[in-house]
């Protein structure tokens, strides 16, 4: 999965604002917060809802040595993240910008799913089909004749048994 990244990010106010807010040295810092931002909630909250993480989990997922209450209250002001009614921290449109995505993600998953049991079938099929090396080979005989004398049977030869 990938986290799709604007080239308006390099100018847009959220970054500006983040950057401010936080005093960042470069909109470069603020910019690898949200990426990491989007990219932990890829991994950890797909539909962008932040539930049960305390700021300093978040602090902590964006790699933020600074103020953990100071860092999401800058998401916040600065527009990247909301609070639901409920007080959940949420990305901002997570679901507009990133759902078409994860509908793919879901159908590619599917798709493997599909491919892996398939898979499975064809080789349970392929198990049960006659080898191409001969039976003897497949038992465990380093000859036919060897195999052939283990069954009883010499290919329709008589033995010829000496007193």
């Amino acid at each position: 999965m990938y986290a799709q990244l604007s080239y308006t990010l390099l100018s847009h106010r959220k970054t500006r604002r983040l950057q401010q807010f936080l005093s960042l040295p470069t909109k470069r810092d603020a910019i690898g917060l949200v990426a990491v931002l989007w990219l932990t909630v890829l991994l950890e909250a797909e539909d962008g809802t932040l539930e049960g993480f305390t700021e300093d989990d978040l602090a902590g997922a964006l790699e933020w040595d600074g103020d953990a209450e100071m860092l999401v209250d800058g998401l916040l002001h600065s527009g990247f993240l909301i609070k639901t009614k409920d007080g959940i921290l949420q990305v901002k449109d997570w679901m507009e910008y990133t759902g078409k995505a994860l509908t793919i993600r879901a159908g590619n998953r599917e798709r493997q799913r599909k491919h892996r049991n398939k898979t499975k079938v064809k080789t349970i099929k392929k198990t049960k089909t006659s080898s191409p090396f001969p039976d003897y080979l497949d038992a465990g005989f380093a000859s036919e004749d060897e195999y052939l004398q283990s069954k009883g049977d010499s290919n329709g030869k008589t033995e010829q048994i000496n007193n």
